[in-house]
């Protein structure tokens, strides 16, 4: 499981910058450097706070984080989760 990706992948859906993901979570910046950049885990309890304050489902999160495999292509994963964050912030609209 790649959890930097899926944070990069979430964040750039949403717009918003590593400093303002960290204003939002309360995590530092730095800790979100580190987990995009694959060199920290994404801890569950850092996970939840990412999804509760960007309004996404954990279940999402580590869908995104699904590893290039051979069962699975990165590229679809990618393209299935940036969908699921469209619906899930225009069902917000609502």
């Amino acid at each position: 499981m790649n959890y930097g990706k899926a944070l990069r992948i979430i964040r750039a859906a949403k717009g918003l910058s590593q400093q303002q993901v960290a204003e939002k979570t309360g995590l530092s910046k730095s800790l979100l450097c580190r987990i995009e950049s694959n060199n920290r885990n994404l801890s569950l309890k850092s996970k939840k706070i990412v999804a509760d304050t960007l309004g996404v489902p954990l279940k999402l999160i580590d869908f995104l984080a699904i590893e290039k495999t051979e069962k699975t292509n990165g590229k679809i994963v990618e393209d299935i989760g940036r969908t699921l964050l469209l619906i899930n912030d225009s069902s917000k609209k609502d």
